[in-house]
């Protein structure tokens, strides 16, 4: 048999079983596609980590899948990776972190008896394509007030702003038709100032609701910051999964450079668990 040890780890969480879980795996032998696809079916979390080192000091190498597919990047997997560098090999400070989709710059800080760990990234220019602003608007059963964006971070994000948190409290999307739209999540958000909300679907990526989204929350703020009141220069606080039960706390301050805007994300984590994965050789 094959086994490979993994570790649990609740993400945006100040305490266990809340956040948005990821298990982190450090193989040590090269897996295939395949496998790792299979592996991230099997958990059926909202995404499963690959690490391993690259050699350098500081630097790892990951790729991360969903239940149907790998993505190039994604946040709160980042957030944990980075977590779990620290419980596995005492790893602090500065973290360099290699997805398919470039470089990550990342840091892991114990704090006393917490674990804290963060990345900065640019914020994309919002997608040029169409989007189909009323096919989404009767698929989530609530209208925007600002216009709809898509960026592109790796995953790909819809930010959809509404005009209360009532009204995103009480969404219920009709998933079938949301499926019908590839490779994308839909990422609806209520608040204001330092203080928002946000809950995500998104059937194509095989997730129903997302209890954390790091990787939509430089672009949301960044949302809020062009059509509503965000700030800049401020941290600000960006809560999801409340509607799931399983409160998350997403740190996140944006920084304006000429005409780019730069998000740092950050946040709180707790490794609830560790395992083994087995499976036959032939397999």
């Amino acid at each position: 048999m094959i086994r490979h040890p993994y570790l649990l780890v609740d993400v945006f969480a100040r305490s266990a079983f809340h956040g948005n879980p990821v298990a982190v795996f450090f193989p040590e032998i090269d897996l295939s596609d395949r496998v790792m696809q299979a592996i991230g079916t099997e958990l059926n979390l909202s995404e499963v980590a690959f690490v391993t080192p690259t050699g350098l000091p500081a630097c790892f190498r990951a790729r991360i899948f969903t239940p149907t597919q790998e993505l190039p990047f994604a946040g709160h997997p980042m957030i944990g990776i980075l977590a779990a560098l620290h419980t596995q090999f005492d790893v602090a400070g500065d973290v360099t972190v290699r997805v398919p989709r470039g470089e990550v710059a990342g840091w892991v800080e114990p704090r006393g008896k917490e674990l804290w760990a963060g990345f900065t990234l640019p914020v994309p220019r919002p997608s040029p394509e169409e989007i189909p602003v009323a096919e989404i608007v009767a698929a989530l059963g609530a209208a925007n007030i600002a216009p709809i964006e898509l960026y592109d971070v790796g995953a790909r994000h819809l930010v959809i702003a509404l005009d209360s948190l009532d009204s995103l409290r009480d969404l219920q999307p009709d998933h079938t038709r949301l499926a019908k739209f590839p490779d994308v999540a839909f990422n609806c958000y209520a608040g204001s100032g330092t203080t928002w909300r946000n809950r995500m679907f998104s059937p194509s990526y095989g997730v129903v609701e997302d209890a954390a989204t790091g990787s939509a929350a430089g672009p949301l703020l960044a949302h809020a910051y062009t059509y509503r009141d965000a700030p800049t220069g401020r941290p600000c606080r960006i809560e999801q999964g409340v509607e799931l039960g399983r409160l998350a706390e997403m740190h996140v301050q944006l920084e304006s450079g000429g005409d780019a805007l730069q998000s740092r994300t950050w946040g709180q984590c707790v490794t609830v668990g560790s395992g083994t994965l087995e499976y036959p050789e032939d397999w």
